[in-house]
């Protein structure tokens, strides 16, 4: 009962049943067949319609016939879907070769705003970024919150331990001013195995940096492909 073009909801459908031939054998086809075919059932969609979609979807496709230029649309026409408006609309703008995209109309998502307070990025775990007033950034990793991390950094400086941190030393060597509010999270998140990947990754990224090392050795396969997201 939705108000969507009767396209978006047969593509449900289709979607669905096209996963279940996908990724199910024969033997438990069936079985995902029926499963879908309750919960279609139970969500208003025909049984006609759910037959016709299974049936023909299952059909063996038929050749593409070569169109020529003149079969083909001219032009192509955005209209939000709106239920007896856009229809007719459609069926006058196809008599000059003008093919219809339906989209949907605004949603409540769109319209209302989230219940839940934004998260800092910096209170979760990942890979890292603090800038320095010179241009260099130092790139690092850690499994606690970042936030966190920054912090050990700070107090590492201000108690002029600058074995502890490299910004700290950084800072006390050249007298430079660490932008510890400019602080990025790069990658939120990630698994804790990927972490001295995703590090060394990023610090091939940032060549200008404060890092004492390269972290993690690379294999040199990945050159090509780091050159492109360095680029």
């Amino acid at each position: 009962m939705s108000n969507h073009h009767s396209a978006h909801k047969r593509s449900v459908l289709k979607t669905l049943i096209h996963r279940a031939h996908t990724i199910s054998n024969s033997t438990s086809f069936p079985a995902e067949i029926k499963h879908l075919t309750r919960a279609f059932e139970a969500n208003g969609y025909s049984p006609r319609l759910i037959h016709n979609i299974t049936k023909t979807h299952l059909k063996p496709k038929p050749q593409p016939h070569t169109q020529t230029n003149s079969n083909l649309p001219s032009h192509k026409a955005y209209l939000p879907y709106i239920q007896g408006v856009t229809d007719r609309l459609s069926r006058t703008l196809k008599k000059l070769n003008i093919s219809t995209i339906f989209l949907p109309t605004t949603k409540i998502s769109q319209v209302l705003k989230s219940p839940k307070d934004p998260i800092n990025p910096l209170s979760n775990p990942g890979i890292y970024r603090i800038p320095c007033e010179c241009g260099k950034v130092y790139i690092g990793m850690t499994t606690r919150s970042i936030s966190t991390r920054c912090k050990e950094h700070e107090r590492s400086y201000r108690l002029n331990q600058p074995l502890k941190s490299a910004l700290a030393q950084h800072a006390l060597q050249c007298q430079h001013t660490i932008q510890f509010q400019k602080t990025q999270a790069l990658i939120k998140n990630p698994p804790p195995r990927h972490l001295p990947y995703l590090e060394a990754i990023e610090i091939f990224k940032h060549p200008d940096n404060l890092n004492r090392d390269s972290g993690l050795a690379l294999s040199p396969t990945w050159a090509p492909v780091l050159d492109k997201a360095r680029q």
